[in-house]
């Protein structure tokens, strides 16, 4: 009775390190895209006369459906350098975070970013004409920050309101 019992327990044992044959390939897999694609309609935008500028974005492929954030971002002269201990970003970051690819973006936040990136705070230093304007979206999976990734830069021309 005693050999059974270790017979059975030995058999047991064999069969609980047996590895599966096949791999299924449906345990996702995270991505790391290297950019997306912003679609912005080619025009001038009279921020004073809008409420919202209606753009969109692709979703990026990070190899599952992932909850995403997209944050709009905007720069004078298409350089996106990070802020530093001795010197400011040479980009700005709207508030406002959207969860879906369809963009509805406040004309009034969009005029006060500038107006913060461009240090327009004199009536007189404030352009009276519209300006070339660069902008991206940071798409960023919600539970972490390891897989941020930036869409493609676009141009337009905006003009803004004191």
């Amino acid at each position: 009775m005693k050999k059974l019992f270790i017979f059975t327990f030995c058999l047991a044992g064999m069969l609980a390190f047996n590895a599966c044959q096949d791999d299924r390939d449906d345990n996702p897999t995270i991505k790391h895209p290297e950019s997306f694609q912003l679609n912005i309609p080619s025009s001038t935008y009279d921020l004073g006369n809008l409420e919202t500028l209606d753009w969109s974005c692709e979703t990026p492929d990070y190899g599952y459906a992932a909850a995403l954030n997209y944050s709009v971002q905007i720069s004078m002269d298409n350089t996106w350098t990070d802020a530093t201990d001795d010197q400011a970003a040479s980009y700005a970051t709207l508030e406002t975070t959207f969860q879906n690819t369809e963009l509805s973006v406040s004309a009034a936040e969009l005029n006060r970013a500038l107006i913060i990136l461009n240090e327009w705070y004199d009536e007189t230093a404030f352009p009276t004409t519209a300006q070339t304007v660069y902008l991206r979206v940071k798409s960023a999976i919600i539970t972490t920050s390891d897989y941020d990734v930036y869409s493609e830069t676009a141009q337009t021309s905006i003009l803004p309101y004191y």
